[in-house]
């Protein structure tokens, strides 16, 4: 969707997530080959070529940054790199919940999911979120709001499709119905259509989950909840970029 919109894409660093680092990182080199990719995730140290590239990059330049997965290789950078700080414009990521919200696709009660990029490496997620960097959440919600169906997916290119509609088929059993949340698509359509969007400030508790209670006055704080403001419109065009 990014490459469609026409966004310029500086790199791609891989993690942990929902395979360990050498399968995310052959899967990244599988799908965007023609990108700059990096293993980084769990062990890398400061000459990682992940850590590398990155600091290199905001070395030259301030960078948006898109984390579709744990903040490991972030953190890193942060801890190893302190003064390039200030270079990072924006950390837009995929996590967090309001005080007593439950992640839930349906209302059995097995529905509930889990937080699965905080909880994969919440260390990395205190670094990043006591660092003083601008980050925004499109939480749960904001995926969930946006449900694309096996129509969404019919155009996609056959590998991504049939990886698409077999994500669906698992989430069905957790309430989702044959849809597929767009937890990551709604990230990525913060990026392309911030004004889709209504940004909320918030406070963070960081301990076992990640709870995101709101801030007032707004300036107080440097973390912002993301959700769609209209999702029919941010879902149309979600479908206009993803083929």
């Amino acid at each position: 969707m990014l490459l469609n919109a026409g966004t310029r894409i500086a790199g791609i660093s891989t993690t942990a997530g929902n395979g360990d680092a050498d399968e995310t990182y052959r899967s990244a080199r599988a799908e965007f080959g023609r990108l700059s990719i990096h293993r980084g995730g769990p062990g890398s140290d400061c000459d990682n070529a992940a850590i590398a590239t990155l600091s290199a990059a905001l070395t030259e330049q301030r960078l948006t940054i898109l984390a579709l997965g744990p903040l490991t290789n972030i953190a890193i950078l942060l801890t190893c790199h302190p003064e390039l700080t200030g270079r990072i414009a924006r950390i837009i990521t995929v996590a967090g919940r309001l005080p007593g919200e439950k992640l839930a696709l349906g209302q059995s009660r097995g529905s509930q999911l889990r937080d699965l990029n905080y909880e994969t490496d919440r260390r990395s997620f205190h670094t990043v979120l006591q660092s003083g960097v601008p980050v925004s959440l499109a939480p749960f919600a904001a995926g969930n709001a946006i449900r694309l169906g096996y129509g969404d997916l019919t155009d996609l290119p056959p590998r991504l499709r049939d990886r698409a509609w077999s994500w669906a088929l698992i989430l069905w059993f957790a309430g989702g119905g044959g849809t597929l949340p767009a937890f990551d698509p709604a990230a990525a359509g913060l990026l392309l259509w911030p004004d889709l969007y209504r940004c909320d400030a918030v406070s963070v508790q960081a301990g076992h989950d990640l709870v995101l209670p709101p801030v007032v006055p707004p300036e107080e704080s440097r973390i912002r909840r993301c959700v769609p403001r209209d999702p029919s419109r941010l879902h149309r065009a979600m479908r206009r970029w993803l083929f």
